[in-house]
C-alpha cells in the first residue's frame, strides 16, 4: 500500500458542523495472505464524519468490504458482505495537524471477519463418506456410524 492509499485528514479543515470524508482503499490495506478460508479482494469503502468534542475529535461513520469466503462445511464459495455501520473512535487531544484514520478503520473491519465460514446457516456440508455436497443433492450412504465417545462410559459408572 503506498503512502496516497490512507485516510489522512487535516484537522484544520474540521469546522463547527464536521468533515465528512468518504473513499475506499485498496484491498491490500487489510495486509492479510490470501488462503483456502477467504480472500479479500474488493477494497474498503468508508463515510466518515470528523468534529470536535472539546480540545478532542470524535470520528463516526461506517466501512465495509466484500470478502470471498469458502465454506467450511460444505467448501464453496459464497460472498460476505462486511460493514460496521458505528465506526467510533475518539481522540484524545490532537497535536499534529494531521490524522491517519487508516489503521482504525482497518482494524474495525478486520475484527468482523468471520470465525466460521457458513455460506448458509442450515448448510448440510458434505457427505463423510462420498464427499457429496449434500446441499445439491442426497446421497445413497448409509449413516456414518459416531465414533465412540468416551464420555458415554462415564454414564455406566455406579457411585
Amino acid at each position: 500500500m503506498n503512502k496516497n492509499d490512507r485516510i489522512r485528514v487535516n484537522i484544520a479543515h474540521i469546522t463547527e458542523d464536521g468533515l465528512k470524508v468518504s473513499g475506499q482503499l485498496p484491498a491490500d490495506v487489510f495486509e492479510i495472505e490470501e488462503n483456502d478460508r477467504f480472500e479479500t479482494p474488493n477494497p474498503l469503502d468508508y463515510e466518515l464524519t470528523l468534529s470536535y468534542s472539546g480540545p478532542d475529535i470524535l470520528v463516526r461513520g461506517q466501512a465495509s468490504t466484500l470478502l470471498r469466503c469458502r465454506c467450511d462445511r460444505c467448501l464453496q464459495y459464497y460472498d460476505d458482505n462486511i460493514c460496521n455501520a458505528e465506526v467510533c473512535h475518539y481522540l484524545g487531544e490532537v497535536t499534529d495537524d494531521f490524522l491517519d484514520l487508516t489503521d482504525d478503520v482497518r482494524e474495525d473491519i478486520v475484527l468482523l471477519f468471520p470465525q466460521k465460514c457458513l455460506c448458509r446457516e442450515e448448510c448440510k456440508g458434505l457427505c463423510a463418506e462420498c464427499s457429496q455436497n449434500l446441499n445439491a443433492l442426497d446421497c445413497d450412504c448409509t449413516a456414518v456410524l459416531e465414533a465412540p465417545n468416551a464420555w458415554n462410559q462415564l454414564d455406566d459408572l455406579q457411585l
